[in-house]
């Protein structure tokens, strides 16, 4: 099979890890894979390809400054997006995320390839403007199929757009996150998050938080992996409750592997949510697992609270208190991890692709059977 990828860029972040890790999966089974991206020409990718995957890098991922400008820029990836495709003439192409799926499906039509557009996060809560909403709408009936995490997303899909949606959950490379280090004597402790830093991402509630229940906790730390637009308000707030020395923002890493492996609990204080890769790779690296009750994945994912806590959305106090809880419980930190990996068999990287290479296959002849 030839399976095209759309997608902004290959840099790090959630949606690229995963696409990396299906695309490898995909190649390895004998899959023609191409990844076509908007970024300039010669970025690396942040995660390993596969020497199998072929990268195309179209140069388009310039910035709009008027909305005649963003006009044509888009208009131009549609084209440019059309060209590339019937060059490598696919049997199947993947579009991730809300705005490549729009501009791969208008590249798309009238052509003979199928496409899968994905929605990453619950829509009800995605920030769209009020055009890519419009345009959004327009496209997605000219989608062969539309992939959701959830079946609660896929439900609100059905009652809000009234379109059909599959539900698929995000691989997890579980080798690569069961990182074993050598036992080691620390004096402190180390509770982590991961994640972009946006308002979705709740961090501001986890400053707050952690800052409420720090001094009884003195041997603890906060290290926040990940870059994003909140990073200057979240460093004042943190410098304004004297908290510059136990609060770290780490930024961005390609080895978070090794930060799950030296973290003693993490927190996922997201307001919503599609599906947290971050939970998922927590769980393959058995950590201890707080985190928000919040839209999306997060209470599937953590087994209605059977692999880690689950705190009511947007509630510092309760946060707090799970917080003081499991960091100064140290049998029930090791029960939650010792329960983890046999939350995520179902979600094994192998697993996911076999499954997304049968709705290819039935995809694909639902399309030649329309055509």
């Amino acid at each position: 099979m030839k399976i095209a990828i759309a997608m902004a860029a290959t840099w790090t972040g959630g949606i690229e890890r995963v696409v990396v890790t299906l695309a490898n999966r995909w190649a390895d089974s004998g899959h023609v894979v191409r990844i076509v991206t908007l970024e300039h020409p010669g970025e690396r990718p942040a995660f390993v390809l596969d020497d199998r995957v072929a990268l195309e890098q179209l140069g388009l991922l310039q910035d709009s400054d008027s909305f005649y400008q963003a006009f044509q820029n888009n208009l131009g990836r549609v084209f440019a997006l059309r060209r590339r495709l019937q060059h490598f003439t696919p049997d199947i192409v993947l579009a991730q995320g809300t705005v490549l799926s729009i501009l791969t499906i208008l590249a798309g039509i009238g052509q003979h390839w199928p496409t899968v557009a994905t929605e990453q996060v619950h829509p009800a809560h995605d920030l769209l403007s009020r055009s890519w909403r419009s345009l959004r709408r327009i496209a997605y009936p000219f989608a062969d199929a539309l992939v959701v995490q959830t079946d609660d997303i896929a439900k609100w899909v059905e009652t809000s757009w009234r379109l059909s949606a599959e539900v698929m959950p995000n691989p997890v490379d579980v080798a690569r996150f069961s990182v074993a280090l050598p036992p080691e004597q620390r004096d402190r402790r180390q509770l982590i998050a991961v994640g972009r830093l946006a308002r979705q991402k709740g961090y501001d509630l986890l400053i707050n938080a952690f800052a409420r229940c720090a001094r009884l906790n003195p041997a603890w730390d906060l290290v926040i992996y990940g870059d994003g637009p909140e990073r200057a308000a979240l460093e004042t707030m943190i410098g304004s409750l004297g908290l510059s020395g136990r609060i770290i923002l780490a930024g961005n890493t390609t080895t978070i592997e090794q930060a799950y492996a030296q973290a003693d609990l993490l927190v996922h204080a997201a307001r919503y949510e599609g599906y947290p890769n971050v939970i998922q790779e927590a769980l393959a690296a058995g950590k201890p697992i707080i985190a928000t009750d919040c839209p999306g994945a997060t209470r599937q994912l953590l087994g209605d609270g059977k692999y880690g806590v689950l705190v009511p959305n947007e509630d510092v106090g309760a946060l707090e208190v799970a917080l003081r809880n499991l960091m100064t419980d140290d049998a029930r930190r090791a029960s939650l991890a010792h329960s983890a990996r046999s939350a995520i068999l179902t979600f094994e990287a192998n697993h996911v692709a076999k499954r997304w290479v049968a709705l290819f296959g039935k995809v694909i002849e639902q399309h030649r059977g329309r055509t």
